[in-house]
């Protein structure tokens, strides 16, 4: 018989992103809190595909053997997760959104388990731009009879109590990262394409999947007017680092803009963190965001000077009102270029308060938002776990 999982966290995937990491660092380190966790993964990351490789102490159940498409193993794949799920006391969604949370929540009610969820982007915003229209309600009427919303960030808990959630069945957890872990990455020699962007003059970052929430096609704008507004943009670069569905649009904005010679897109890259520890700048222009990205946080551990859009939510936050970074409006060209332009010309502001960026970032340790986490879904497990051991346990 197999030891007793406490938890059971769900993902579509494990195709790299801020929200698989989340759910990763929790599988990894809840057991420390005294919750033994498992991570189920629906479907296999087809080839090509950057993929989070679990550390070897996560216990990882696949609900198919190999990459296939999803109508070919979704069925099956829920079959294994709602056994998976009876050998456990709750069932946690990674995401908000998506088939990986709906099989979560749907393998939870046949099994008898409480359900939570990881609410990790503003859900109105996550549906219109990764969700079939036809399937919006349904998402929210499960998130409605969730036992709990773990948000990421406080901004987030409007939008789950907006599609009907009591708001005494939320919770703010804000995540973070790795700070030390990070910064030893930042230390490996990177690979040629980060290499020689650093090589290649003062240099800005910014990084995450090629997709419409993350602006980068406001960000191309607006470099491209700094450049021309400014004399002190001209000889630094652009280096965005990603991949995505939005790669052949952006490489056209390019062109079509002449940042041929001053913006790189390499694609997803390893050497991320040497990138952001040697950039001159750090540029987040996404148009909603949950706890203002993992590469956000990364940027300040590293002390990097950092230009941010007010989005919602988290940006704001974690720089504390601005103090810790330049906050720009969301959309805003005119508004990040300026910004752009006022860091080359005057870096002395922004990188005054490098300290307390890093510091900042400190806060946000894995082991703390983790240990906060466990204490908010102990209530769930305990009922669960007296009723299947009613006996104490002599000595």
């Amino acid at each position: 018989m197999s030891r007793r999982t406490a938890v059971l966290l769900v993902e579509a995937h494990l195709e790299e992103s801020g929200g698989v990491r989340v759910t990763h660092e929790l599988v990894r380190r809840l057991p420390g809190e005294g919750l033994p966790a498992r991570l189920f993964v629906l479907q296999r990351t087809p080839p090509g595909h950057p993929v989070l490789v679990p550390a070897p102490s996560v216990d990882v159940v696949h609900g198919s053997s190999r990459p296939r498409q999803l109508r070919w193993t979704l069925l099956p794949g829920l079959v294994r997760l709602v056994r998976e799920a009876r050998r456990c006391d709750v069932v946690v969604s990674g995401s908000e959104i998506g088939y990986g949370f709906l099989s979560a929540w749907l393998a939870a009610r046949l099994a008898g388990r409480p359900f939570a969820v990881v609410v990790q982007s503003q859900l109105s915003q996550a549906l219109h731009e990764w969700v079939p229209r036809r399937l919006h309600r349904l998402t929210r009427w499960v998130h409605s009879r969730s036992d709990l919303a773990l948000c990421v960030s406080a901004g987030l808990v409007p939008s789950v109590v907006a599609a009907g959630l009591p708001e005494s069945r939320t919770a703010v957890v804000p995540v973070g990262v790795d700070v030390e872990a990070v910064r030893r990455a930042a230390l490996s020699p990177p690979g040629d394409a980060v290499a020689s962007a650093l090589d290649d003059g003062p240099l800005v970052v910014a990084a995450g999947r090629l997709s419409s929430s993350k602006g980068f096609d406001v960000l191309l704008r607006a470099w491209a007017q700094a450049r021309e507004s400014s004399p002190a943009v001209r000889p630094q670069r652009l280096l965005l680092l990603g991949e995505g569905a939005e790669r052949e649009h952006l490489e056209a904005l390019v062109d079509q803009l002449g940042l041929g010679g001053s913006v790189r897109l390499p694609g997803f890259s390893t050497d991320l963190q040497a990138a952001l520890a040697g950039a001159e700048l750090f540029v987040l222009s996404s148009r909603y965001e949950g706890m203002g990205s993992f590469v956000l946080l990364e940027a300040m551990a590293h002390g990097t000077p950092v230009v941010a859009t007010d989005c919602p939510s988290g940006p704001r936050e974690l720089l504390r009102d601005g103090e810790l970074g330049a906050l720009v409006p969301v959309e805003d060209v005119e508004a990040l270029a300026r910004a752009l332009a006022a860091h080359a010309e005057d870096p002395s502001r922004l990188r005054a308060t490098a300290e307390q960026r890093r510091r900042r970032a400190e806060e946000f340790a894995p082991q703390r938002w983790v240990a906060a986490a466990a204490r908010e879904l102990a209530p769930l497990v305990g009922p669960v776990r007296r009723e299947r051991d009613p006996q104490p346990v002599r000595r």
